[in-house]
């Protein structure tokens, strides 16, 4: 947990963001080899999904089931959590309005 949580920052960015931090974390504490490590990026790769997908697999190759939520969360709650404090961001989203009003100009009929 203490691996993915700092790296939950930067995944906002998408999976290949964080690609270095949890190569560099699974190298320095020997949780696996290198070769399953490259396994694990090409079914992380291949698989439909979040490109972060290879924190929960990584999760799941050191510590099974619990790792692997215990991956995937330390990785998700942090930047989820951000993106909600945000007042309104989520329920401009949902409602598919933008996130700014400089978007509506674009749906405007032009003048007459």
């Amino acid at each position: 947990m203490i691996v993915f949580i700092p790296l939950s920052l930067l995944s906002i960015g998408g999976g290949p963001s964080i690609l270095a931090g949890i190569q560099n974390a699974v190298e320095a504490r020997r949780w696996m080899s290198e070769r399953d490590f490259i396994d694990l990026f090409a079914i992380a790769r291949a698989a439909p999904g979040p490109g972060v997908l290879l924190a929960t697999l990584v999760g799941w190759k050191v510590a099974g089931l619990p790792g692997a939520l215990v991956a995937s969360l330390a990785l998700f709650v942090r930047s989820l959590l951000i993106y909600y404090a945000i007042p309104g961001t989520g329920a401009r989203i949902a409602a598919g309005t933008g996130t700014t009003r400089s978007s509506s100009a674009w749906r405007r009929s032009p003048p007459a």
